[in-house]
């Protein structure tokens, strides 16, 4: 498991620096792309909502959902309840 943790953690590191200046990444095929990165991130237990990353990628997901609440990619959706506490990881 210490070669998969290193792995992933290199993975966000590098994700980190990738994010596009609204949160994002790549946001022109819509929020899904983020909704994953987030969802990996938070999988990881020293990773919470409030880190700047995180939050700042939940604002561009809520910033695309539609009036009627719903958001264009299912898995939007699942980081938003991950990123309050309300889905687990698997």
């Amino acid at each position: 498991w210490q070669k998969a943790n290193a792995s992933i953690e290199r993975g966000i590191a590098y994700l980190r620096t990738t994010a596009g200046e609204d949160g994002s990444w790549s946001p022109q095929i819509g929020p899904a792309v983020t909704a994953m990165v987030v969802s990996v991130m938070l999988d990881r237990p020293d990773i919470s909502p409030r880190d700047p990353a995180v939050s700042k990628a939940l604002a561009h997901i809520l910033d695309r959902c539609r009036d009627d609440g719903g958001i264009i990619h299912g898995r939007g959706g699942l980081a938003l309840l991950r990123g309050r506490g309300r889905v687990r990881p698997f």
